[in-house]
């Protein structure tokens, strides 16, 4: 979640804003230290602390302290199992940060830094208000990324704002492209979207892609980032093949799957091995691509299907944010 720009158009839109962060996190909890939404004196907001009585709870108390617009900074202890009824049965410290509009410069500064992805900053809090400070480049190299958020109950802590984006090369903008655009809308994803038929892209997408008119193969993975999942799914056999054998003599992408079926993928690989590609590099390649045990030919939960993968190894390479 991009929690300045949340806070900006609340400021925009409101004149203040309340920003709910978990502090910390004592037994089971529904989320982990670091995690945040954003409130509205109207109750609206973005991003959840977990859901239930907890979240409930976090709401009133944020649009009771906006009430008064003024700049406030304070922190609470919620028991999950006696005080809230929640069987979690764990403890939550959880802070309340108001902003108002005479904060813009500051959040609207956060707000640029963040759309550049990950930044590390330490947090002060002294006389109602958080002071933060940008951590230097060697410290932000060592702030692991499993370890975004760091609070031992003293005025002073560690936060991460941005996220993580996995790069992805999509192949294909037919139906199930089309249904994969919007699985992958809210996702920590960066997506290149290709197809050679430049009519077959929806007129809007989603912020986190792009679209682009397929060409050369290996100009375009040459060009590619480091760690990109390539996912193809064209309306030719042809050009799936084409795809998965330049990816694969690439070497440089965790992920290399192809829509298909056992029968695909075993033609697939056979060419692949008469073309003198090696045993551990064919079966590197993904097909079918998706998540075992959803067995509906629907595009919506074939796109699911595919997404739930994605996710899985997103997470695996970066950790669970």
């Amino acid at each position: 979640m991009k929690v300045w720009s949340n806070i900006e158009t609340f400021l925009a839109s409101h004149g203040s804003a309340c920003l709910v962060t978990i502090l910390s996190v004592q037994g089971s909890a529904p989320r982990k230290a670091g995690t945040r939404m954003v409130v509205a004196p109207n109750g609206h907001f973005t991003g959840t602390i977990g859901g239930g009585t907890l979240e409930w709870e976090a709401l009133k108390k944020s649009t009771s302290l906006l009430i008064n617009s003024t700049k406030q900074t304070t922190h609470h202890t919620y028991p999950l199992g006696p005080q809230l009824g929640q069987c979690c049965g764990g403890s939550v410290i959880i802070l309340f940060e108001t902003f108002t509009n005479l904060d813009i410069e500051e959040v609207s500064l956060l707000s640029e830094r963040e759309k550049t992805g990950i930044f590390h900053v330490k947090s002060i809090i002294h006389d109602d208000r958080v002071k933060r400070l940008p951590l230097a480049l060697q410290t932000t190299e060592q702030f692991a990324l499993t370890e975004q958020f760091e609070w031992d109950k003293s005025q002073t802590f560690k936060e991460t704002f941005g996220s993580v984006r996995t790069n992805i090369y999509l192949f294909g903008a037919g139906h199930i492209g089309k249904a994969l655009m919007l699985t992958l809308a809210p996702l920590p994803f960066k997506v290149s979207w290709f197809d050679d038929r430049s009519e077959e892209f929806p007129s809007a997408v989603p912020a986190n892609f792009t679209c682009q008119t397929l060409g050369n193969l290996s100009d375009t993975f040459s060009n590619a980032p480091q760690n990109t999942f390539i996912i193809a799914l064209t309306h030719s056999h042809d050009t799936d093949f084409a795809i998965m054998h330049e990816a694969l003599k690439t070497n440089s992408f965790p992920f290399v799957g192809v829509i298909g079926s056992d029968t695909k993928a075993a033609r697939f690989k056979s060419k692949l091995r008469s073309l003198g590609m090696d045993e551990n590099t064919v079966t590197r390649m993904r097909c079918p691509i998706g998540y075992n045990g959803i067995n509906s030919k629907e595009p919506s939960a074939i796109a699911l299907s595919i997404a739930t993968e994605l996710l899985m190894k997103h997470e695996e390479i970066h950790g669970q944010q």
